[in-house]
């Protein structure tokens, strides 16, 4: 049973990230990547790395819709790129590199198409801070279940 729930973990968070990419040239090759015999044998085994390689997935999908997207995104795939980062840190702290994608995004494309006119000629700087504020959440958080994990306080 808990191998078909992995399993199942794996296909929601796959079939999402290539939902994400759809229209997008990219859907091919993260279509790839999510059948990688790796990935696909963890996802069948009784493991937590089955949920850290579907929100990856999934991350790396709604990062890829925000660089290559049309116009600027809907408030949704913002709220999917900072969801599905959160849940890569929370599922393996060490995949908080991935994190290092959002590097790669306009700062104007972090504003949702919705609050456009609200933020006006402030696009850059706006984004930037949403940015910088997700990166900063993101690192707390990080460091705050490594410090709960790590065995450095020398109790063994």
């Amino acid at each position: 049973m808990a191998k078909l729930c992995n399993a199942a973990v794996y296909v929601v968070g796959g079939w999402f990230a290539l939902c994400l990419v759809r229209g997008l040239r990219v859907r091919w090759l993260l279509f790839a990547i999510a059948l990688l015999p790796q990935a696909v044998f963890q996802a069948v085994y009784i493991t937590a790395d089955t949920y850290a390689n579907a929100a990856a997935l999934v991350f790396v999908a709604a990062v890829l819709r925000l660089i290559l997207g049309r116009g600027h995104p809907p408030a949704g795939v913002i709220v999917t790129v900072a969801a599905a980062g959160l849940g890569v840190v929370l599922g393996k702290p060490s995949y908080a590199i991935l994190l290092a994608l959002l590097l790669a995004v306009p700062p104007s494309r972090f504003i949702p198409a919705q609050l456009l006119g609200c933020v006006g000629e402030r696009v850059r700087r706006v984004g930037w801070s949403v940015l910088a504020g997700y990166l900063v959440v993101a690192a707390a958080l990080t460091l705050a279940l490594l410090r709960l994990t790590s065995d450095a306080d020398g109790a063994h």
